[in-house]
Parts: structure tokens; sequence; C-alpha cells
């Protein structure tokens, strides 16, 4: 499992740091409070993930591929790329 620590870096411009003002003026607390509720939560939401067909990542025939030719294309792909810069 890969982990990594992230660095979040907001900006607020325009229409919502105008909101985000008028929000903790209205509610009696800071933007960094705000953010940090933000973060908490964000920290402890998981990750869904959805279910990909073949068809969404590798074209829309990939589904009725043959499973049993792939590695075949592999080796074909490799021998070919070996042929033509001259790799041993």
């Amino acid at each position: 499992m890969i982990t990594q620590d992230l660095s979040l870096d907001f900006k607020v411009t325009g229409q919502d740091a105008y909101w985000l003002l008028d929000f903790c003026q209205k509610n009696n607390t800071k933007p960094q409070a705000v953010f940090e509720e933000f973060l908490q939560s964000f920290k402890a939401n998981k990750a869904v993930k959805t279910p990909v067909k073949k068809s969404d990542y590798a074209g829309g025939l990939a589904e009725f591929a043959n499973p049993e030719l792939i590695p075949l294309e592999d080796q074909a792909v490799e021998m070919a790329i070996k042929a033509k810069y001259g790799i041993d």
C-alpha cells in the first residue's frame, strides 16, 4: 500500500472569498477553523472505487478481446521493439 502526506494550499478568491467571510462573520468563526473542519472531514472519508469496465479505459472493443492472446501480444511487441532498436 502506498501512503503519502499531502500538503494543501488553498486560495479563496472572488465571490468565494466574500461568501467565506460572510459565513464566518455570521457564525462567529475564523476561516482557518472552517478549513480545519473541512480537512478533518476530508481525512475521515474513505475513497470510493467504482468498478471500471475494460471498455472505459482500453477502447470500446477491449471487452471482446481474447485474454489468452494478451501475453502473446505483449511478447510480439517486445520482440518488435528489440528488433527495431537492436536490443538483445
